[in-house]
């Protein structure tokens, strides 16, 4: 599938302002790569994501998309509050439904 598949997958299923992330690996390879950077830049612009490349390789960058995304939520606190314009059809209830026998541990 398509990366574009995929960013649509996360606009119909993520709240909306949701903090997004492209990460490309490979990093610490210098030829032959099957996606180059510029590219994984521009899916990212249209997308509304920011993108990273790493190398779990080398452990090169790896630590970058994690450390971004939590700085961007930490600095919107909506997303810490219960999202910006939840999506009330995208969310999965729990505790809802058929209950389980304490047993069988999943109380779903």
């Amino acid at each position: 599938m398509s990366m574009d598949h995929w960013f649509k997958e996360v606009e119909t299923y993520a709240p909306l302002g949701a903090i997004k992330c492209l990460v490309g690996g490979k990093l610490d390879k210098a030829s032959g790569r099957t996606v180059k950077r510029e590219e994984g830049e521009a899916l990212a612009q249209r997308n509304g994501a920011t993108f990273f490349e790493v190398s779990s390789k080398t452990r090169e960058n790896v630590k970058d998309p994690f450390l971004d995304t939590v700085t961007k939520i930490v600095e919107t606190p909506a997303l810490m509050n219960g999202g910006i314009g939840v999506r009330r059809d995208a969310v999965v209830p729990v505790n809802q439904g058929p209950k389980y026998s304490e047993d069988s541990g999943c109380n779903c």
